[in-house]
């Protein structure tokens, strides 16, 4: 445009004013602002009830008043050229780049992620065009591989087969002309070098072989071995030798000591025992109490609270055992003054000690005794396994919902939510196998272990101190075979200073039969040697499903038979024996009467010196 030239923003007034304004063609804006104050709103509304309303008012229009003041006399300068903040582009001749257009075709590789390439000539353009196929190179972030020629490495694959030797763990040796030794392989081929094995099969040798086992003879004619382990053999070559078993262990050393295992019985036999075995350890001892003229026993009884080791008087109390009681029962008699030790919310755990046997307690009861000027404490309680029973523990059904073993099925209820309770169990008879969702009771886990038990005929024996149950038998030997069996404790009469006799006929059952219930089995138990024509009641249980189960149920049976002997034997507590607990077999030689029989109770009477125990054994005539 020229210098001359005049822009208006506005049309022709109706005077001859001139109004300029920016060259760019957009009258420059000020920023004006209104303030006022409108008069409150007032609503006055009567409600009868909730509901939903909606107020509309009308407010008064705003008005405005100003004065606009306008000054002409500024200088007013023309320019000839425009400069626009946002002007439109002309057409030009190059070719443009979009956004997002396709790429032209070019000689070198392109690298398009996810489009399909195009052959295009140079003045082509598109915002949002497919591309077409061009004949230039593709490099994709997924592509198919193309075949190489060179050899490809695996993670997982399959070796290809090579003439390298193969090592195997154990294998058959193959033919070598050198040394070799072997720890698992057998010889293939005999070879000129010398074998060195543990075990291996010995060649002929022209010398004589002293073996360590057996004796070696000389023969006139040739010189050759005699052992008790080792064959001689000359080996033909590509033939395997036999499969050699090595000795065991060999039980008698060059020694000329006698070993016995056990007390001479007035008889001539001499028994002998391997005496270097480590697999076969030696037996039990047997505790024989000699006969003195005096027996001298220091008496050492306690009874302390576990909690802090304090120290509770007791004038006299009593604990006792039986094999039909699964818990320790213990009475005691006590100051009032040791209230406060044995009273609390919860049962009182206490060790009672006698001459070095600890014993665990549970204070359950307690009740007091007061006359003028003085008041008496009786106190009751279990062993610490009452925990297993009620009030303590629950009433709930047990299950064996997989097949398991009893002893298995025994660790599962002494378990809460999977959990086990803390309890071990010493399994001392045979195990038998239980199929699933067979037993089934109802009750405390005491209750459940008994019946697992009984129908063994076995019973459970509380550990002294630690929370431990034993399974027994009742009868671990026959009472046919006791004859046989070493005894746990030799007793001499003089050592009894009460003895008690009672005689006891029972049927002399020769045969029983014991079924399970459901899926159990029947099995026929009869005594060895008899006609089995006597037949003691029949026998169920439901755990009875195993040969083994059934077998131990009748030999408690038929051992409960015949005449019975039950001596009643009161006798310091020993260093020698302690407290003999029911289950321990005693000899005792009532003159010239020898008794064998197994302990079924024991009373321990605490007079504070005075200790004594009272055991019931059951013999048989």
């Amino acid at each position: 445009m020229s210098d001359s030239d005049l822009e208006f923003w506005q049309g022709a007034a109706t005077n001859g004013d001139l109004v300029f304004g920016e060259t760019s063609g957009v009258f420059p804006t000020v920023d004006a602002y209104l303030t006022g104050t409108l008069p409150a709103l007032s609503v006055a509304a009567h409600v009868g009830e909730f509901i939903r309303a909606n107020f509309v008012a009308t407010l008064p229009g705003p008005t405005l008043s100003g004065q606009v003041a306008y000054d002409n006399r500024l200088t007013r300068y023309m320019q000839g050229s425009r400069d626009a903040a946002h002007q439109t582009a002309v057409k030009e001749r190059p070719s443009l780049a979009g956004a997002w257009g396709s790429p032209i075709s070019r000689r070198i590789p392109t690298d398009v992620p996810w489009a399909l390439g195009s052959c295009k000539g140079p003045d082509r353009d598109s915002s949002h065009n497919t591309a077409e196929t061009t004949r230039t190179t593709r490099v994709a972030s997924h592509q198919i591989a193309d075949k190489l020629a060179a050899s490809r490495a695996s993670g997982m694959q399959t070796g290809i087969l090579v003439r390298n030797t193969i090592g195997a763990k154990h294998q058959t040796a193959g033919h070598l002309n050198g040394k070799t030794i072997g720890q698992l392989m057998q010889v293939a081929s005999l070879v000129r070098e010398v074998l060195g094995v543990r075990w291996q099969t010995a060649t002929s040798f022209h010398q004589l072989t002293a073996a360590l086992v057996g004796a070696s003879t000389f023969r006139i004619g040739k010189q050759s071995t005699v052992g008790r382990w080792q064959v001689a053999l000359h080996l033909q070559a590509g033939a395997h030798p036999p499969d050699v078993t090595p000795p065991g262990h060999v039980c008698y050393t060059p020694s000329g000591d006698l070993v016995f295992t056990t007390q001479q019985t007035y008889s001539s036999s001499l028994l002998f025992r391997c005496d270097d075995d480590p697999d076969t350890p030696p037996p039990d001892p047997v505790i024989v109490v000699p006969v003195r003229k005096v027996y001298a026993v220091s008496n050492n009884v306690q009874l302390r609270r576990v909690s802090d080791n304090a120290l509770i008087a007791c004038d006299s109390a009593s604990l006792s055992l039986d094999v039909d009681s699964w818990s320790w029962n213990f009475n005691a008699s006590m100051p009032g003054s040791m209230l406060s030790l044995v009273q609390a919310d919860e049962p009182v755990e206490v060790k009672l000690l006698v001459n070095g046997t600890e014993v665990r307690l549970l204070l359950e009861s307690v009740s007091r005794d007061r006359v003028f000027g003085s008041s008496s404490l009786k106190v009751s309680g279990r062993g610490i396994n009452a925990e297993l029973d009620a009030p303590y523990a629950g009433v709930q059904t047990f299950g064996g919902y997989a097949e398991m073993g009893a002893q298995q099925l025994m660790d599962e209820v002494l378990q809460f939510n999977e959990i086990p309770l803390g309890w071990t169990v010493n399994w001392g008879i045979d195990d038998w196998l239980i199929p699933a969702d067979v037993f089934n009771h109802q009750g405390t886990y005491i209750t459940a272990l008994n019946a697992i038990c009984n129908a063994a005929g076995a019973y459970l024996q509380p550990g002294l101190a630690t929370k431990t149950l034993s399974v027994k038998h009742r009868y671990p030997f026959a009472p046919w075979d006791w004859g046989t069996i070493a005894a746990d404790i030799e007793l001499p009469s003089d050592v009894v200073v009460q003895e008690g006799l009672q005689w006891v006929k029972k049927p002399d059952y020769t045969r029983v039969y014991v079924s399970g219930e459901g899926s159990g089995i029947l099995g026929r138990v009869t005594r060895a040697g008899t006609a089995g024509d006597v037949l003691a009641p029949m026998v169920t249980d439901q755990l009875i499903v195993a040969t083994n189960a059934a077998r131990q149920r009748g030999r408690a049976i038929l051992s409960d038979t015949g005449k019975q002997v039950r001596a009643t034997l009161g006798l310091p507590v020993l260093e020698e024996t302690g407290l003999i607990l029911p289950g321990t077999f005693i000899e005792y030689q009532d003159g010239a009467t020898t008794r064998r029989g197994i302990t079924r109770s024991i009373n321990v009477s605490l007079g504070f010196p005075n200790v004594w125990q009272s055991i019931e054994v059951e013999t048989h005539v």
